[in-house]
């Protein structure tokens, strides 16, 4: 009867520790990252694997998200346009090549050269991007906001 007991209680915990696991794991894709939550209380460790940025809701799929973001938000929503932000460790430059190189394979007109402060347009069918790439102010990492509208 003890042994039965005893096997409830840590079923009963580990049952409590994914429902806990599954809490966080939501909480910080609320905040656009996937994770991987696991408590072990035997060696009384949690630990937690951060994953790529999860796309925001209204995001068009099409508009690829930096892979090594690692935060994407959508900062305005209305109708017709919608404004992404994102942030990473790597350069401004780096983003702005990523998405150059990746918009053109989507089929994406892109001005012929890349301006000095980071700043261009793309244009597809019915669609338009306006996309700024900017350095942290503390010297390390970059962000980008992304502009998408859709053409009348």
């Amino acid at each position: 009867m003890a042994a039965v007991v005893a096997t409830l209680a840590v079923a009963c915990q580990r049952s409590q520790d994914r429902a806990a696991e599954r809490l966080v794991e939501k909480a910080i894709e609320a905040h656009g990252r996937e994770a991987k939550v696991a408590i072990d209380r035997q060696h009384g460790s949690i630990t937690v694997t951060l994953g790529g940025v999860v796309p925001p809701v209204g995001w068009p799929e099409s508009i690829p998200l930096y892979p090594k973001a690692s935060r994407a938000k959508v900062e305005a929503d209305s109708g017709d346009a919608r404004r992404l932000s994102l942030a990473s460790d790597d350069s401004a430059a780096e983003l702005s090549e990523f998405y150059r190189k990746e918009l053109t394979r989507a089929g994406w007109e892109l001005p012929s050269t890349e301006p000095a402060d980071h700043q261009w347009s793309a244009r597809r069918r019915g669609e338009a991007l306006r996309l700024r790439f900017a350095p942290h102010g503390n010297g390390r990492g970059s962000s980008a906001e992304i502009e998408y509208r859709l053409l009348s």
